[in-house]
């Protein structure tokens, strides 16, 4: 009996061990909920983090980054509103209405934590789309051009498609050089 006893201690220390072993210690940042941002279209721009570590963190940014036609963009580096901890919800709202974010385009944003024992986290870069979000667009996708429109029905948007279509074709020998692979045409 004394052979099961120590068997099962022994098959008990091997499960608590290969428990321990396999759970993660925190000895960074964690992010919890990272959702993505929302907007109303020029006038503003919300972003949340909520984060974890074994330190207090102190230190939130948001990074953004929207490419320009030029290629002159820089990015943005904004502070987050928080209370520093080992646990917080940070947030920032931007004011669109000065034209910061050009309509129609896609942006890339990512945060940068920091806490007062020196751990820094980057989150991966996530993009989203600003498009005008006061209209229900309706959408006609055709040889590569997205067309968008919201006041009238699906033979308008045929007709805009077909219209786009032929002038592409028609562009093309006039800019020397490729075409874009994809456009997207907003029609008010």
């Amino acid at each position: 009996m004394k052979v099961a006893s120590r068997s099962a201690w022994f098959l008990w220390l091997v499960i608590v061990g290969a428990i321990l072993a396999a759970a993660p210690a925190q000895d960074s940042i964690t992010v919890l909920l990272d959702p993505p941002p929302e907007y109303l279209f020029n006038e503003s721009l919300s972003f949340q983090i909520v984060a974890c570590g074994p330190a207090p963190i102190t230190d939130v940014k948001l990074v953004l980054f929207q490419p320009l036609p030029d290629a002159t963009a820089q990015p943005l580096t904004y502070s987050a509103q928080f209370t520093p901890g080992a646990h917080i919800t940070a947030t920032i709202t931007l004011d669109l209405s000065g034209g910061l974010l050009m309509p129609f385009t896609q942006a890339t944003y990512w945060w940068a934590l920091t806490d007062n024992a020196g751990a820094h986290l980057n989150t991966p870069p996530q993009t989203f789309d600003y498009v005008d979000n006061r209209f229900a667009w309706q959408r006609l996708d055709r040889s590569g051009i997205s067309v968008f429109w919201y006041a009238s029905d699906a033979d308008f948007g045929i007709q805009a498609a077909t219209i786009a279509d032929t002038a592409m074709a028609h562009l093309n020998p006039d800019i020397y050089g490729p075409l874009p692979p994809a456009l997207r045409l907003y029609i008010y």
